[in-house]
């Protein structure tokens, strides 16, 4: 067979069954290569079970960006019984409180010494959007009663004033970002 097995293919389906017995899940797709299919499944008596998928989706996101690792997390400030029920595997024995605390952390390295938040580890220049989705994170965060450093948020919502309030004088795209 020469079908390339990349790029790799997720295929979710929901389905809810009518009877206490019945077939889950037909056969797989013919596009697929044979052997290289694993299915997963789960029953519940929760309507919520159809998100869990979308949510290994989420804390399995290989990359560790500012707003991916933010994405990550902030769900879990607001539903981590939820996440905790519907993906137990994904968690140490600190549950979905313990990501959000590495989150906070690994945003730490991202701060810029201007107080906002580039990308990427070591950046030197801020990102506004950037900066202004990590402080509403690390505002909810506290709100949530995570250890947030003072100094963290301090620092990004100072930066974030001074994109609201552009010296006289300003670029045009620096009034823009006001």
């Amino acid at each position: 067979d020469q079908r390339s097995p990349l790029p790799a293919e997720r295929l979710l389906e929901n389905a809810a069954l009518g009877e206490a017995d019945g077939q889950v899940a037909g056969p797989a797709p013919a596009r697929l290569i044979p052997g290289t299919v694993r299915r997963t499944v789960r029953l519940s008596t929760s309507p919520l079970t159809r998100f869990a998928g979308q949510l290994e989706n989420l804390l399995g996101y290989p990359y560790g960006c500012a707003e991916q690792t933010v994405s990550r997390a902030f769900p879990l400030l607001h539903f981590p019984a939820l996440a905790n029920d519907l993906a137990p595997g994904r968690f140490t024995a600190a549950g979905p409180a313990g990501l959000v605390q590495t989150a906070i952390r690994r945003l730490q390295t991202m701060q810029t010494p201007s107080g906002g938040y580039g990308f990427w580890p070591g950046d030197t220049e801020p990102n506004p959007w950037v900066s202004a989705y990590v402080c509403h994170f690390l505002l909810e965060a506290r709100q949530a009663g995570h250890t947030v450093p003072g100094d963290m948020l301090d620092g990004g919502l100072g930066y974030l004033g001074t994109l609201a309030a552009p010296e006289p004088g300003s670029t045009v795209e620096r009034v823009e970002q006001a």
